[in-house]
Order: C-alpha cells, then sequence, then structure tokens
C-alpha cells in the first residue's frame, strides 16, 4: 500500500509542473481500430469546456474542398446531437472574422483561432485537417485530424486523429465514418471516466534555420526520461502533405539537431514533430515552422566609380545587409566593358577601392560581387565606368632666338590649369636628352658653340607629374664668331 500512495504522490508531483507529461494506459472503445495518436489532457476536467466553436476543417490534396465542407458538417451535427457542448452556428464565425478584419484563409492559426474564441466567448475551438497522403492502388490514403484547445488558456483539451483508405468519389462515405469514429471515441471517453494517454505539455516549436546548401532543425529538449523518439516530418506547405525525414532516438543518445540537405535554394519547407513514448504513445503534433536554405547575398548596391585621376581609379559601395559578409570581388574590363577579369578581394568590413598602375586618359569598367562565409556569391553589381586624367597637350607655338653662345626656345602656355613646369629636350647623338625645366614660357640654352645649329623638344608636366607628349622640333643656329 505504501508504494501505492508514493507512486500517486509522485504522478502528482509530474502534473504540478509546467512542463510536466504523465503517461497512463489507452482504453479504446473496441469498435474503433482507425484511431489514432489519443490525447486527452489530464488537466482540464470533463465539466469545463460547455460553449465551443467549429472551425472550417482545413487540409491538403486536390480535389478536397467539397469533402472538407462535408467533414466541417459532420462534425457540427454530431457534436450537436451528442449534445455535450454548445456549438456556435457557421454563419456567426464567419460574421465574426469579417467584422474583426481578419484573414479567413488564417483562421487556422494557432493565435487567429486564440483570438476567435475569446472574442465569441466561448470555452473551447475545435480545428482540425482532412488531408490525403499516398496512395495504394486506386483507393487513396486519407487522415482526418481534430483537436480542441481550451479558451482563454490556449492548452489542447482532446485531439485524435482518424485514417482510412478510399476513392476520392467515396469521401462522402469515408467523412462520416471518420467523424463518426472519433465522436465514439469522446463519448466513450466522457462515458467511461477512463484514461487515455495524457500527455500534460504543449509541445514547443523546433528550430529551424537556413544554412549553406541545408536547414538546420533542432528539436525542443524535455526532462522525460519516457520519451524514446522524436519523429519530424517536413511538408512545401503549410497545408501539407508532411513526410517523416528524420527519427531522433533517445535510446542512442541521438543530437537534438539534425540537417536537412533535401532542399532547393528557393523553396520555403515546413516542419513539425512528435513525440513517441517508450509505450508507444504519441503526442499531439507540435506548432509547424517555415524555413529556407540560406540565400546568396544581395546584389552590392550603389557602386561609384571615380575618374579624372592620375593613373588610378578609387571605387566605392554600399555595406551588404548580410552580416557575414566574408569579402567583396572586384572585376575590371578595358574593352568597353566585354570582358572582366577579377583584380581584387576586398575584406567584408571594407566598402572602397582604389585601382592603380592605370594607363593614362583610358576608360575603365568594374563590377563587384559580394561573398558571405559559406562562400555563397551574389550576382553581379551594376556596371559603372571612369576615365583616367589624361596628359597634358604638347606645348605649341614654339620659337627660336639665336643669340653669342646661346640659344632662346619660347612657346605658348598649355590650356590645362594645373600645367607646374615644362621640360626642354635637346637632341644628341643617341636621340633627345632633357636639358632643362622651367616654371616659364621660355627657356634659355647657354654655352653653346658659336655658329652651331641645335634641335629642341618642350613637354609640359602637370601636379600629378603627368608628361606632355614632345611638342614638335625647332631648331636653331648660334651666331658665328
Amino acid at each position: 500500500m505504501g508504494s501505492l500512495q508514493r507512486l500517486i504522490s509522485l504522478i502528482a508531483l509530474i502534473l504540478s509542473l509546467s512542463f510536466s507529461i504523465s503517461f497512463a494506459q489507452i482504453e479504446r472503445d473496441p469498435k474503433e481500430k482507425n484511431i489514432k495518436n489519443l490525447f486527452f489532457n489530464p488537466k482540464v476536467g470533463l465539466e469545463e469546456i460547455r460553449k465551443a466553436v467549429v472551425l472550417p476543417i482545413r487540409g491538403g490534396g486536390k480535389g478536397l474542398e467539397h469533402a472538407r465542407r462535408t467533414v466541417t458538417h459532420l462534425l457540427v451535427a454530431n457534436l450537436r446531437a451528442v449534445q455535450k457542448y454548445d456549438i456556435l452556428p457557421a454563419q456567426d464565425l464567419k460574421g465574426l472574422v469579417e467584422e474583426k478584419g481578419m484573414d479567413w484563409t488564417k483562421i487556422h492559426h494557432y493565435d487567429q483561432a486564440l483570438e476567435i474564441g475569446k472574442s465569441l466567448g466561448v470555452d473551447g475551438v475545435i480545428m482540425g485537417s482532412l488531408s490525403e497522403y499516398g496512395k495504394m492502388g486506386e483507393k487513396s490514403r486519407f487522415a482526418i485530424n481534430i483537436r480542441m484547445i481550451r479558451i482563454p488558456e490556449g492548452d489542447t483539451v482532446w485531439s485524435m486523429s482518424c485514417s482510412t483508405r478510399g476513392k476520392q468519389n467515396e469521401m462522402e462515405k469515408i467523412a462520416k465514418g471518420g467523424i463518426e469514429s472519433i465522436i465514439r471515441t469522446l463519448v466513450h471517453r466522457w462515458q467511461s471516466g477512463k484514461a487515455t494517454i495524457a500527455w500534460g505539455i504543449k509541445l514547443q516549436p523546433l528550430e529551424a534555420s537556413g544554412g549553406y546548401r541545408h536547414i538546420t532543425l533542432r528539436v525542443p529538449e524535455y526532462g522525460e526520461t519516457e520519451i524514446k523518439e522524436y519523429i519530424v516530418s517536413r511538408a512545401t506547405s503549410e497545408s501539407g502533405p508532411y513526410k517523416k525525414i528524420k527519427r531522433l532516438s533517445m535510446k542512442r543518445r541521438a543530437s537534438l539537431s539534425f540537417k536537412d540537405r533535401n532542399v532547393q535554394a528557393d523553396g520555403t519547407y515546413f516542419y513539425r514533430y512528435l513525440v513517441r513514448t517508450k509505450n508507444g504513445f504519441k503526442s499531439p503534433l507540435s506548432e509547424t515552422v517555415c524555413a529556407q536554405k540560406k540565400k546568396v547575398p544581395q546584389i552590392p548596391s550603389v557602386l561609384r566609380a571615380l575618374g579624372e585621376q592620375a593613373r588610378r581609379i578609387p571605387l566605392s559601395w554600399n555595406p551588404n545587409p548580410e552580416k557575414d559578409i566574408k569579402h567583396y570581388i572586384i572585376y575590371r574590363s578595358d574593352d568597353a566593358g566585354k570582358k572582366y577579369k577579377k583584380i581584387a578581394a576586398e575584406p567584408g568590413d571594407k566598402t572602397d577601392f582604389i585601382d592603380t598602375k592605370l594607363t593614362d586618359g583610358t576608360t575603365y569598367y568594374y563590377k563587384i560581387k559580394a561573398v558571405d562565409g559559406d562562400g555563397l556569391e551574389s550576382e553581379f553589381s551594376e556596371t559603372v565606368s571612369a576615365i583616367t586624367k589624361a596628359v597634358p597637350s604638347s606645348p605649341k607655338g614654339l620659337k627660336a632666338e639665336r643669340g653669342r653662345g646661346k640659344v632662346i626656345i619660347s612657346w605658348e602656355a598649355n590650356p590645362e590649369a594645373d600645367i607646374t613646369r615644362y621640360h626642354i629636350y635637346k637632341k644628341r647623338a643617341h636621340g633627345f636628352k632633357k636639358s632643362g625645366s622651367t616654371q616659364e614660357l621660355s627657356y634659355s640654352d647657354e654655352n653653346l658653340r658659336d655658329g652651331k645649329t641645335y634641335i629642341y623638344k618642350v613637354t609640359a608636366v602637370d601636379k600629378d607629374g603627368l608628361e606632355s607628349p614632345f611638342s614638335r622640333e625647332i631648331s636653331a643656329t648660334t651666331a658665328p664668331k
């Protein structure tokens, strides 16, 4: 007797915890063989729920629109017939949703369903789905999942699933049989007062985050030693169909996280899970979460190129919004933007680059990419171009005056505003050599031999050291003795 009392005390302690889970033997109505995943919340008394509303049944699969309306109608009719709940008329629900400005297509979302229940002043909201999840020959496999959430707490009062096979043109019969099985199971529970599976917590959603070529998933950790495995399912739409993709066995002390690698870059995936105990009991499904594979970085924006600088072009751009940009790759073309070559890779925290050692007076074209920590590259940015500073024009208007032992050369001022000096070159045996430099517009070459002819050229040099091409040649002969 003492052992029994200790067991009862232990069960009471577990149920008193906010994240407690307790299990008991399943007692089914012997007639019901298709009912699965029975759940009745041990924290909700049989008489607590009086007034309830049934949301239109949702689900996945083509050609099931009429069937879902049939299931909703049958569920309402059968619940009213057993007179357990005071079921609100469907038209009242429709009017409320329109009045509140809510999205009718999202009334099954948990928060909105809870809001509907609060607005209507009911004790419970009944919601469910009808889905087709496979075929065997000419017949399909159908599942009807129904649950009730308590208002205003939001926890699950009861839930169950009914699965069957048949043809779509037999949906009236399938729906009728499934709903009747669910109602008989509820009535059996109410009349017997016996326990079915008791799952005393609401499962927390799993974590889902997109990565490089995969989506990382992690199920919450619960302290219950009775858990045997987590079963994770995936779908490409929130309504399903869902397919099991992973079993995390606690017997093998598996990690609670794994990577779903069977994903596409442009796809959105929906995940949910349930917990199975060592005795074979299954919990209600968790809420659905969605995730996408990590996308490539955004295209770098506002690329700018500053021209008219000597043999260099500074570039700048706006930083990408992604936090893990590893570097920016800069590409350049000097072929009217036809052939590009990678010239640099700047760190991700930099947003500028100076391209140097360029040719004077030449147009260059640039575009860049952003690359993240996983090596994912963005598309090319827009193309920008800039021209390097051109060298000054050749000096013009050269004149020469001869004198005794000297030659005086003069020229016109260059049109460029930043000319700082002029170089004078004199012809030697092996070509022209620099003879002198001046800031003036004339130059006197002295200590020359009398009666000898000398040939000169002049260049202009700007503040950046860019030197013009040679002027035309000019010659002069010094005076004889």
